[in-house]
């Protein structure tokens, strides 16, 4: 419903609608014209009904004029490029737009309709104008007050794309390091394990043909758990290429979530974060990806057993990416934690709201 009310009030770059506008003077001229019919009672004593020809005739100046201000002034000039003289041009039209537009009412129109002139018909057109000239300055104030928020509104809405397009390009940099990081390694296992004879290399090449081209032309932010456990399982083919030994993963997935929405590659930077600083063929601790739900959010665990080799204690650049991410993705909604255990585990947990 918000979403509907958006797109009827503004145009896309957040400039209100033109009928939008004209909804908007036209209510600040109905408030005036029984504004009016109030003053007059309080003034006189005389209750004269709250909705009248007049108010509606003096509802009409003021919208009118306020419209043309809005649009044929203060919205063309900035169109156009501000220039004080085409503004002032416009300021002096729209106080004469008034004026006139009340004397033709006021002096002409009211008794054609059988009412009484507002003013003596002696009154010369000047002194009308000189009379009216603080009233003209009513309606082209308040069209000047309802620009200025139009125009808050369209900065507000030019910052916001901005911020958005800010996040789009970032998301992509952060996805566009994780292709040829991969396919860097990978290359490297293919290369070794070409030097032994008699090597089929056609299946890993396929698996990483398929890695590759998810995620270099996968689109979409959110894919299923199961579109995503399908390149794990690539990759952990790759990776076994390494290995003199079996590997020791193990993964717990539930079989309901797997259609479940979940960030793009986001497994795959804890399983090679894993490779690369634990130990995936220790007998005693498995590699461990498992998700699991609850109260719709979804929790991402990765366990492994620390390598042997040194360590400077700060989080690996492709968990830091990550973290990221899920930081431009959920915001607060995002909670990331990489931390290590007493008995020599690496423990990289992620939670964020279910998209489902």
């Amino acid at each position: 419903m918000a979403s509907g009310t958006h797109l009827s009030l503004f145009l896309p770059g957040g400039q209100f609608r033109i009928g939008t506008v004209l909804l908007l003077h036209a209510g600040f001229g109905l408030l005036l014209g029984l504004g009016t019919n109030v003053i007059w009672w309080i003034r006189t004593g005389d209750a004269a009904p709250m909705v009248s020809v007049y108010s509606f005739l003096f509802a009409s100046y003021h919208a009118t004029t306020a419209f043309t201000m809005h649009m044929a002034v203060l919205r063309a000039s900035r169109e156009r490029g501000k220039h004080l003289l085409r503004m002032g041009t416009g300021l002096f039209a729209c106080m004469l737009l008034f004026i006139v537009v009340r004397w033709i009412g006021d002096q002409w129109l009211m008794p054609v309709i059988g009412e009484k002139a507002n003013y003596p018909s002696q009154v010369t057109f000047l002194s009308f104008a000189l009379d009216n000239l603080l009233y003209a300055l009513l309606p082209i104030g308040f069209a000047t007050l309802i620009y200025l928020v139009e125009q808050q509104l369209v900065q507000h809405q030019h910052r916001t794309e901005l911020a958005y397009r800010e996040r789009l390009s970032e998301l992509d940099m952060l996805r566009a390091r994780m292709a040829p990081h991969f396919l860097y390694n990978t290359l490297n296992n293919l290369y070794a394990l070409s030097q032994r004879s008699g090597t089929d290399l056609g299946p890993p090449l396929m698996d990483l043909a398929d890695l590759m081209r998810y995620i270099s032309k996968h689109q979409d932010e959110f894919v299923a758990i199961g579109v995503e456990m399908e390149q794990v399982h690539r990759f952990i083919a790759l990776q076994a290429l390494r290995y003199q030994h079996a590997l020791n993963i193990r993964i717990v997935v539930d079989d309901e979530l797997r259609s479940i929405r979940i960030p793009s590659m986001v497994l795959l930077p804890l399983l090679e974060n894993a490779f690369k600083h634990g130990d995936p063929c220790d007998t005693t601790t498995a590699v461990e990806l498992s998700i699991s739900m609850d109260r719709g959010r979804i929790r991402i665990t990765c366990t492994n057993k620390v390598g042997g080799h040194s360590s400077d204690g700060s989080i690996p650049t492709g968990n830091h990416n990550l973290q990221r991410r899920m930081e431009l993705l959920f915001g607060e909604g995002a909670m990331v934690s990489f931390r290590s255990t007493d008995d020599q585990r690496f423990v990289a947990e992620l939670s964020f709201p279910s998209s489902a």
